[in-house]
Order: C-alpha cells, then sequence, then structure tokens
C-alpha cells in the first residue's frame, strides 16, 4: 500500500517553534528520538531556501541527528506514524566541530 500522507510547508515560520516545544517519538526499532523545530534567528547566507524556513531536528537516545526541512506547519500534531515517515526522509546532521 503506498503511503499518501502529504505534509503542508509552513509558508514562514511554523507554528509551536519556540525554545522548549519538543515530542517524544519511537521509531519501527524501538529507538526513542527527540523533534523539535528549529528556525534561524535572522537570513543567514549559505541556508537552502527549505531550510531557511525552519527544519525539524530529530536526536536519538544513543545521539544520532537528523534534520528534515522544510517543517510542516502540523508538525506538532500530525501522528506518530506521519512523524516517522518524516524521520526516515531526515538527513544526517553533520557533526559540529569543537574549538
Amino acid at each position: 500500500m503506498e503511503s499518501t500522507t502529504s505534509f503542508d510547508a509552513a509558508p514562514d515560520l511554523p507554528p509551536d517553534s519556540g525554545p522548549g516545544v519538543r515530542r517524544s517519538l519511537l521509531d519501527d526499532a524501538g529507538m526513542e528520538w527527540e523533534v523539535w523545530c528549529c528556525v534561524p534567528a535572522a537570513k543567514k547566507g549559505g541556508l537552502t531556501p527549505d531550510y531557511a524556513r525552519g527544519w525539524l531536528t530529530f536526536e536519538s537516545a544513543s545521539g544520532e541527528k537528523r534534520r528534515h526541512a522544510p517543517a510542516p506547519a502540523d508538525w506538532r500534531t500530525v501522528s506518530d506514524d506521519s512523524l516517522r515517515i518524516l524521520l526516515i526522509a531526515a538527513k544526517p546532521a553533520r557533526q559540529r566541530r569543537t574549538a
């Protein structure tokens, strides 16, 4: 059966994108993930248009991070199954370099 789930990207900023707004999710393997929306405070050069409008960050209990852009406007209220689809589509986040 083919999935027909659709997600509406936020025109400007996703709602509920403030600090502390998070969701928890279990993937199909039982791994726990925290999900939150990141929105750049100012227009930064180098961001693709999708990322400039905000993205979802998925972080697993083991520390793996993935990003999905753009963040759907309804990310806080979509079903866990729909959020799992976004997790699968999310790209691995680059490791930050420390000084």
